[in-house]
Order: structure tokens, then sequence, then C-alpha cells
């Protein structure tokens, strides 16, 4: 029983404005959970809503954020697969149900979906109702913070490396090493890859050192191809994932690549709210061809994905919480942004703890 009828909520205004407001709390309906959230994390997503121009970023008041995990709190008619007091991340899309991509599992692809803190108010709130159908239960090895990795970019990340099938034969260049870029380390490098880390912050070429990468690339102060070709004999890097939206980097994947290499792009860039801008991979054709290079896109890991994903986390002893670096009250939440577009942090969580 939700004894609350309020609730806070932070809501994203564009050009930097964020406000904290007060909210209805939800109630479960048929088919539907609330979820009491306890650990919600900013994406860079997110952080696009945040620095986008207020005339293109039409801020419907709804309550932001997509990474949550919690304690179910109230179910609804009919739900089955989870109980008041299960602890579980949330997949943050909903779909018809109806179309070939739902019925495939395939949600992200659905043309009518809907996503947490787009057109569903989002998980930056002390409380989130959802299909039930979305809850993923976190084993006990896992904490509600891996949960909320799990929710986005753990899956985002799990699913691209799948893609490009990384193993222990391949040396794999992580081109960004924000929040998805690091956790490619740490996942890659579960799977056994040799990791190559490319960014100019300083602080994340540090952080990816602490991961676990085998090798950085400062790309504001080295040559990045003579670097690579150096760590690879001359190879190239036989993996290759694009996690920062530079077009710069996007063509030194192709340039750096090795012989019949595969490269997976999942890095968006500022501009693309409301696909205002194209986002252009600059590649050059003769690299694509005479290497014979795969290129693919990934987006957002499919649902049923979840149970594979949370067995290898668990099997291979990976924490991704390990990544957290601060760590914010709601009504802190203008601070939380703020740090977090300065670049010198991992994730960024907000804990609602007692």
């Amino acid at each position: 029983m939700i004894e609350a009828k309020t609730m806070k909520g932070v809501v994203l205004l564009g050009d930097r404005q964020v406000e904290v407001r007060e909210f209805p709390v939800p109630h479960a309906g048929p088919g539907e959970v609330v979820v009491k959230i306890t650990a919600a994390a900013i994406c860079g997503s997110d952080y696009l809503f945040y620095i986008t121009p207020q005339e293109i970023f039409a801020n419907l008041g709804g309550i932001s954020g997509h990474e949550p995990a919690g304690v179910v709190a109230e179910t609804g008619e009919g739900v089955s697969n989870v109980k008041v007091g299960d602890r579980v991340a949330l997949y943050h899309y909903t779909g018809c149900g109806t179309c070939e991509h739902c019925l495939s599992g395939n949600i992200q692809h659905c043309s009518n979906r809907l996503g947490l803190g787009w057109k569903l108010d989002g998980s930056n709130a002390e409380y989130i109702r959802m299909p039930a159908a979305n809850c993923l239960l976190l084993p006990e090895e896992l904490s509600d913070e891996d949960g909320t990795f799990i929710a986005c970019i753990a899956g985002t990340t799990y699913s691209a490396l799948k893609k490009l099938q990384v193993s222990g034969r391949d040396i794999l260049a992580v081109y960004g090493l924000g929040p998805v870029g690091l956790t490619a380390v740490m996942l890659a490098k579960a799977m056994g890859a040799v990791v190559i880390g490319i960014e100019q912050n300083d602080y994340r070429l540090e952080f990816a050192r602490k991961l676990g990468a085998d090798y950085l690339i400062d790309s504001k102060k080295e040559d990045m191809y003579e670097r690579i070709m150096e760590i690879t004999g001359g190879v190239g890097a036989e993996k290759s994932i694009e996690c920062s939206g530079s077009n710069v980097l996007r063509k030194m994947t192709a340039k750096a690549a090795s012989i019949e290499g595969k490269i997976c792009l999942v890095g968006n860039s500022e501009g693309i709210m409301n696909d205002k801008e194209e986002l252009l991979a600059h590649f050059d054709q003769r690299f694509i061809i005479r290497k014979e290079l795969t290129i693919c896109g990934s987006y957002v890991m499919p649902r049923g994905m979840y149970p594979e994903l949370a067995r290898f986390l668990v099997r291979k002893g990976v924490h991704l919480d390990d990544m957290v670096t601060h760590r914010f009250k709601l009504d802190d939440a203008a601070e939380a942004f703020r740090l977090f577009g300065t670049g010198n942090t991992g994730k960024v969580m907000f804990r609602f703890d007692e």
C-alpha cells in the first residue's frame, strides 16, 4: 500500500534549466506495477534534452529519466510475473504489443513505441508506473545501481558487442569513454578482448585505466591512427565500437580497422533532437571497400536479451556500479546535470535511500 499522495520528479526544460516539481503518486492499473525508485541514473541522451535550446525542445512538463531500478510497491489486476517487494530494473520502452517488432521482442523498433522521459513520465522521481512485463527481476548478486545500467546503457553496449562478436581473439577499439564507452571497456574485458580506449578527457582516460583498459590513446595529444597501428603491430583493430557521436572518430574507425574488421556505431551527437540534424558518418569508401569492412548500428537491446545479460554479469563477476562516481538526492538535480556536463565523472546517480 502506497501511503504518499504526492512525489518529487525532475523536469528538464532545455537551455540547461532543471526543476524539481511535485506530481501525484501513480497507481497500478490492470497489468501494471508501481515501482518505488531506489536508484536512477543520468544518461547521455538525458543530457541532450538538458542542453537543447528551448525553441527546439518542446518541453511537455513530464518527468525525465529512463535508467531506473527499485522495488515493486504495488501491482495491478492480472500481474503474476512480479510481486510487491521484488527488486527490479525497468525496460524503458513500451510498444503497441501487436506489430511484428513487438511480437519478436524488439519493442525498441515499434513505430508506436513510447519511452520513459520522452513520451512517458520518466524515472527521476520517487515512484513510477510501468507495464509489469517491463520489470526485469534483479538477481541478488546485482545491486540496484547495477540495475540502472541494465535498464539502458549496459543493455545497449552488450547488444552492440554481441553484434561485433567480441571475444578473446580480438583487439577492440572503444572510441569515446563516456558512460557507454566505459561500460564497453568493462564488458569487453569480461568477454576476453584486449581493449584500446580512445578519449580526449583526462579524467575519463584515467577512469578507463582503472576499469581495465589495456591501452589508452589521448586523441587531443596523440595521432590515433599511428598509435592503433603501433599497438596492433600494423594490423589495425579487429573490432571497433564508436560511442562518442564524433564525426572525426567515426571516420577513424574505418581508417584504423583491420582487414575484414567490424565496426558498430552507438554514439549520438548534439543537435539531433527532433531530427533537426542529419548524422553523417563521413567514412572513406576506400577503407570500407578495400578492407571489406562490416559496419552496423546498434540502438537498444531487445527486452528478451535481459536474462542473458544478467547471467553474463553474474557469471563474470562484473559490477557495473564500480562506474558510479557521484550520487545525488533529487533536490540536487541541477547540480547533478551540471556536473555530468563537465565530463569529469563516471556514472552520475540519483539515490532515494531513507
